[in-house]
């Protein structure tokens, strides 16, 4: 059951929480950026977790420069911008935060705000509908230009073909984080085992024998070894 958060303070809280706990995906929708020190370290802490992606949506007409220098420091933030943004979401892979509350210190502090929590568990129809709207918002936004990195980080190392999980048929790579699975494969487990942590036979990457599942679907060693295949908007599948 959705939770009604009527404070700022249990705004914030809800907030923090979702950057601490998120362990695969971080998404962070605000037309203002100022974030304060807190929100900052927790951002900081996921710098060496591989298998983490994070993208911030903002307005680039509303970024300090201070904010811009940050995100250009975090490399391993993706930064989006979306001119005509006024949404403000926040969500990890298993609770969404919709809400009034930009991603700044004064609205933790000072102003009026309230919000709607929902957990992925209690309501995953009404979290995965979050998701699909965030999704939608990062799609049509543009990657900033000033923290990009792409002038300054090396071509993503990918592997020059995959396995199904299942299966272990062989099929190139289209773009990182796609399903995991061959076509056929892929509809017995929309039409039998809709379930994203379903136990599956074989690393997605090397094809070794791997307790693997569309969460996470590659063993340790292929995980390390292509971080930025794993660092991706998710399709429908993810």
């Amino acid at each position: 059951m959705a939770k009604f958060l009527s404070t700022a303070a249990a705004v914030s809280d809800a907030l923090q929480e979702i950057v601490k706990s998120a362990q695969e995906r971080l998404w962070l929708i605000s037309p203002y950026l100022r974030l304060n020190a807190p929100i900052r370290d927790l951002i900081e802490a996921k710098k060496n977790s591989p298998r983490i992606e994070i993208h911030m949506v903002c307005r680039e007409n509303q970024l300090l420069q201070r904010e811009k220098d940050w995100l250009e420091s975090m490399s391993f933030v993706k930064t989006y911008i979306c001119e005509h943004l006024h949404a403000k979401c926040y969500l990890n892979e298993n609770e969404a935060l919709v809400t009034s509350m930009n991603l700044t210190a004064d609205s933790q502090v000072n102003n009026y705000e309230m919000g709607i929590l929902v957990s992925r568990g209690e309501d995953p129809k009404l979290y995965d509908a979050i998701s699909e709207g965030s999704r939608t918002i990062v799609r049509s936004s543009e990657v900033s230009r000033e923290t990009s990195h792409e002038s300054t980080q090396p071509t993503p190392k990918i592997p020059d073909k995959v396995f199904c999980i299942r299966c272990r048929e062989v099929s190139k790579p289209t773009s990182p984080r796609r399903r995991p699975y061959c076509p056929s494969c892929f509809r017995e487990w929309k039409d039998f085992s809709e379930d994203i942590t379903h136990e599956e036979k074989y690393c997605h990457v090397c094809g070794t024998e791997h307790a693997a599942s569309l969460r996470w679907h590659a063993c340790d060693k292929c995980h390390k070894e292509y971080p930025d295949f794993f660092k991706s908007v998710p399709t429908e599948s993810a």
